[in-house]
């Protein structure tokens, strides 16, 4: 008989939030007066890391940016400018705006900076153990890319071969993915479990692929092409995480599985899929394919309209 396990207790996402900033402001000593250079308080810091990277802006997008009362930025700004790290430049189309750069002593003072923030993060990171790294920072992009701070751009993502725990990957992920978004149960994730280790098992690179899309070293999506039979591929298992989505990387995904399986000889390439699944539904009208044939079934914990399509090639 099996012991009793008592429900686990779901975290508290704020509380979570808020450990993680204080462990992070702790960590890199953020709470100090002058965390970065002796001469210059952390906001100061941030204005002259700002103006460096983007060059001749406005007092006001500089404050929107930090988000940040305009106020309590200018008084840090008009001691940087009184100090002549910063020149305000009129703008001529505006006088009553002025333009920000650095001045030389103002890019030398960024460079140190630059580099005592390198510094610790460098002895931050060499304290850890290597996989411990990779994993962090992994999970940090991740974050940013969440939170909506450093966009991703199409020309980032690659899409490359499998590498060691890809599968383990596609697997969780789109049980995490479906669940979330559709509230399909584990069946789902048994499936594509059982496509991806039967592919990993044993398969013939000449016929069959699959591919991981990925950028600054995030997985952010998958497809397989596995074989039919001589004449027919199948694509399988098209996932395009949700902080990718909106850069035609599910279109690219399903672009390659063609031009392989033409490449390959094949003469059709067909996919399973949900009527439910819009937005992969749509790729697959833009690559050519075909519905072919529809019917209801019980899956995942729902009942579903299973889709047949084809793209002779």
């Amino acid at each position: 008989m099996l012991a009793y396990s008592p429900p686990m207790r779901k975290p508290d996402l704020p509380d979570q939030l808020r450990s993680f900033g204080r462990s992070y402001t702790k960590k890199f000593g953020l709470l100090n007066r002058n965390p970065y250079h002796q001469d210059l308080t952390l906001l100061q810091s941030r204005i002259i890391f700002e103006v460096r990277e983007r060059g001749d802006v406005l007092p006001s997008v500089l404050a929107q940016t930090l988000q940040l009362d305009k106020g309590y930025v200018s008084r840090s700004l008009a001691q940087l400018i009184n100090s002549k790290v910063i020149q305000a430049r009129e703008n001529p189309r505006d006088k009553r705006e002025k333009f920000l750069r650095l001045t030389s002593k103002g890019k030398q003072l960024f460079a140190k900076i630059d580099q005592a923030s390198r510094t610790r993060s460098a002895e931050f990171l060499g304290a850890l153990k290597p996989a411990a790294r990779e994993e962090l920072v992994k999970h940090l992009v991740s974050a940013e890319l969440l939170m909506g701070e450093q966009p991703l751009r199409s020309e980032e993502v690659v899409l490359r071969s499998l590498a060691p725990g890809d599968i383990g990957w596609v697997i969780g992920r789109h049980g995490e993915v479906y669940f979330h978004e559709y509230g399909w149960n584990i069946d789902f994730e048994k499936l594509v479990g059982e496509i991806a280790v039967s592919f990993a098992a044993s398969n013939n690179p000449a016929r069959e692929r699959a591919w991981i899309a990925e950028a600054r070293g995030v997985r952010l999506g998958c497809v397989f092409v596995v074989r039919e039979n001589e004449d027919v591929a199948k694509l399988r298992i098209l996932l395009v995480d949700p902080v990718a989505r909106g850069l035609g990387l599910g279109s690219r995904l399903v672009d390659e599985c063609i031009r392989f399986a033409r490449r390959a000889n094949y003469r059709k390439l067909t996919l399973w899929t949900n009527d439910i699944l819009h937005a992969a539904r749509k790729i697959y009208v833009a690559a050519g394919f075909q519905l072919t044939k529809e019917e209801r079934h019980r899956s995942f914990g729902h009942d579903l309209v299973g889709q047949f399509w084809e793209l002779e090639l």
